[in-house]
């Protein structure tokens, strides 16, 4: 039978075993802690620059508007109506009225 001093022993041995166990859990934790912070401020710091881009795009999307304020026909159309002839403006009238390109119905 083992004595009460070995008894002792043993259970001290086996919570330097645990607290070891433990301080090295409490260690990666820590480690992967970090990591994820850094993971963190870098994300934020990508979502402040994103934001920066956006910033400027729909800044100088705004220098390039190509309505009018007054007529909401974009200038490109007004432009395309102005220069296409008439008989090309005009659909054949098999068309409007139903049927195909070719005057067919």
């Amino acid at each position: 039978m083992a004595t009460s001093s070995e008894q002792v022993n043993e259970s001290l041995t086996s919570v330097a075993a645990i607290s070891q166990e433990a301080s090295a859990s409490d260690e990666q934790v820590a480690a992967k802690a970090e990591e994820l912070t850094a993971q963190i401020e870098e994300v934020s710091a990508i979502a402040q620059s994103l934001a920066q881009q956006a910033d400027d795009l729909r800044q100088a999307v705004e220098r390039f508007r190509l309505e009018d304020e007054t007529d909401r026909t974009p200038s490109r159309a007004r432009a395309r109506q102005s220069t296409m002839p008439a008989a090309k403006a005009r659909q054949p009238v098999a068309v409007a009225a139903g049927g195909n390109r070719r005057g067919y119905n």
